[in-house]
């Protein structure tokens, strides 16, 4: 009995002395997010969203096991230079071996002048704290509050090299440094105004840097962690915010981050993460490109990631029907959709009787309220309930307008014009808007491209007309764009094959895609490139498709089955389990410039949308006997259908749809 007290008593004396020097008994997952948007008006900042991001970037990593007790929050006025900087040599203090470690900015960027000599372009990157004025002035200030890249990248090497090749470091930087200056109607993180004296910034008029010049020093190595960094946009862009679920404006790279890292599986690399990440913001914020940099084919946190249930469960439930779920609109809980609740332990809810059905009445990140179909007559036994997804709701058709008019007889006739249409709104935040500028009415996208022009001197009539087929056309574009849908059973994807022709248009060779891809792995297709699309069946039935190409300008072209050639019938293009297709034509690119998207729709049955396209909308075979997409493209034509629910579009089975996107950037 001596023998085993005094190896008892040695035992916790050992675990004391690991404790209190530091050492680590088992990996954790820390964080620190920084969000900065409330800048002084002193400072010349431009106020932007950034405290939205907070809720978003945290639901995600909590998704991923990171304990809200080990992720610091930094926020506005905490966030000054010496703030920061504190807050990192915590993360550094509080990190040890073999640690998962996440360090978030979201707020402006700006260049500043390189002060060592490293810097291709003559300016190195930096964040800007709350304390950072925006403008130069030589003598007075001269950036020495801003947090260079080289500062940074020296403390995460501390923090690669303490937590040691087991641990990874992730960092990502919603913001940006430089970019062509904004009309000042959108919310943009970054300027165009650089942190140097005049004489400097006549002497460095190169624009942007070169796309192999990485921003921190992320090569591995056999003694630090690897490390990957994310950035919102390429050095010579503007980074917009966008809109989450709830119409709040948030960081488009936290939006996609968030949305990305909450649904990874286990095997993900940081390079198919970037992928999605790519993607999503191709779709949400089209205008600028996301860059990575670092070891992009290690897995996500060691390929330690938190599995994904195909359902979900009960926080609380009242008698009245009420029921709080552990899931929201990052696991695709939308409002609207429909959940039924199972007995614990059911795997096929098509061969089950659901204890109850409700509708999905407000999701946040990671939780949702549904409100049953009928009361529950005992609320306790819900608690062990499982909550499947039955019906996706694929979101809302509405436009929402800034009008930036001068008071007068026209901005009054469009007001009246407005008011009668129920899909259109005189709300925040803007997905279009709507300025005179001379003699011209312009349409602006939220991020101030100009979309449509306008003389005002045209009667009012047609000047109304004109513009509310501007306005509905962003909303159906809008809307095809954000469509999404998972499916096991109808689970296509597609691969673009670039080609080379001869004289007579035959193919002579195949050209390796990577030749058109940029280090992060974004395609980049030069006008006049050509190509083929091949079509992969990766699910488990045969399946229907068609593909929607929707271009920069919000144009969009039905290529299967070909919109040109109404001889070929739908049921044409269908594809067993396993099978891969190449189309027949061979595409090629062209204007405009910009990010295009391809989206291949799978289904059960032939689908033909062309029809409905031709005729504005119209559903030929009525809307009994369409099928639940043709209902929704039709939808997308804001049809009297849509108009009558006030935007409300029909729900979809889950599981009914499949859809794979796809983009690229268009250059010259």
């Amino acid at each position: 009995m001596k023998t085993q007290k005094g190896f008892q008593f040695q035992t916790i004396i050992f675990y004391l002395l690991l404790c209190c020097n530091g050492i680590h008994l088992s990996a954790n997952n820390i964080g620190l997010i920084i969000a900065v948007g409330d800048y002084p008006s002193s400072t010349g900042w431009q106020k932007i969203n950034a405290a939205n991001d907070i809720q978003l970037v945290s639901s995600a990593l909590s998704q991923q096991g990171f304990d809200g007790g080990l992720v610091t929050v930094l926020r506005d006025a905490e966030a000054t230079r010496e703030g920061i900087l504190l807050a990192i040599q915590n993360l550094l203090e509080k990190a040890g071996p073999g640690d998962m470690v996440y360090c978030h900015f979201s707020g402006h960027g700006q260049q500043i002048k390189d002060d060592n000599g490293d810097e291709l372009d003559g300016y190195d990157e930096a964040i800007v704290p709350y304390d950072s004025p925006r403008n130069y002035a030589k003598g007075v200030y001269e950036g020495e509050r801003l947090i260079r890249d080289d500062e940074l990248g020296k403390l995460f090497k501390k923090i690669r090299k303490k937590i040691g090749a087991s641990g990874q470091l992730i960092v990502v930087l919603d913001s940006c440094h430089s970019g062509s200056g904004t009309r000042g109607f959108a919310a943009a993180r970054g300027t165009e105004r650089k942190m140097a004296d005049s004489t400097w910034i006549s002497r460095h008029l190169i624009k942007g840097k070169k796309t192999t010049e990485e921003q921190f020093e992320a090569a591995e190595s056999k003694k630090m962690a690897p490390m990957v960094a994310f950035f919102g946009a390429s050095p010579d862009q503007l980074n917009f915010e966008t809109s989450d679920q709830n119409g709040q404006l948030v960081g488009s790279l936290s939006y996609a981050f968030s949305k990305a890292f909450s649904k990874m599986g286990q095997k993900t690399t940081y390079r198919s993460l970037f992928e999605s990440i790519r993607l999503e913001m191709a779709l949400t914020a089209p205008r600028q490109t996301p860059q990575v940099e670092g070891a992009l084919d290690r897995l996500v946190l060691n390929g330690n990631l938190v599995e994904q249930r195909p359902f979900f469960r009960v926080k609380y439930a009242t008698d009245k029907g009420e029921i709080l779920l552990e899931g929201g609109w990052l696991q695709g809980l939308t409002a609207g959709s429909v959940i039924g609740l199972y007995l614990p332990e059911t795997t096929d809810i098509d061969k089950a009787v659901p204890l109850a059905k409700g509708t999905i009445l407000r999701s946040k990140p990671l939780e949702c309220v549904v409100q049953t179909d009928v009361p529950i007559s005992n609320a306790a036994s819900i608690y062990t309930a499982w909550a499947f997804l039955l019906e996706q709701n694929p979101g809302e058709l509405r436009v929402n307008l800034r009008m930036l008019l001068p008071n007068g007889k026209l901005k009054s006739s469009l007001q009246d014009q407005f008011k009668v249409q129920s899909l259109l709104h005189l709300e925040e935040p803007a997905d279009l808007i709507l300025i005179q500028n001379g003699t011209m009415l312009e349409i602006l996208s939220a991020d101030e491209q100009t979309m449509a022009q306008f003389p005002v001197d045209i009667d009012e009539k047609t000047l109304s007309r004109k513009v509310l087929s501007e306005i509905r056309k962003t909303g159906q574009v809008k809307f095809l764009r954000n469509l999404a849908s998972v499916s096991t059973d109808y689970n296509l994807s597609m691969e673009i094959i670039p080609v080379e022709l001869n004289d007579q248009h035959v193919e002579i060779s195949r050209i390796d895609l990577h030749n058109f891809t940029d280090p992060g792995g974004t395609l980049i297709l030069p006008e006049g490139t050509k190509f083929k699309i091949k079509v992969q069946n990766n699910g488990a039935k045969f399946a229907y498709f068609n593909l929607l190409d929707i271009q920069p300008d919000n144009a969009f072209t039905i290529l299967a089955p070909p919109e040109w050639d109404l001889s070929q019938s739908a049921s044409d293009f269908g594809i067993k389990p396993g099978q891969g297709i190449e189309l027949p034509p061979t595409f090629e690119v062209g204007k405009p410039y910009g990010q295009e998207i391809m989206k291949l729709i799978a289904t059960d049955k032939p689908v033909d949308l062309r029809n409905i396209k031709l005729s504005g909308g119209a559903l030929l075979r009525g809307p009994q006997n369409s099928s639940p997409l043709e209902k929704l493209f039709s939808d997308t034509f804001f049809s009297e259908g849509a108009q009558s629910r006030a935007g409300k579009v029909e729900n979809v089975r889950a599981g009914a749809l499949g859809i794979s996107t796809i983009g690229f950037v268009i250059t010259k």
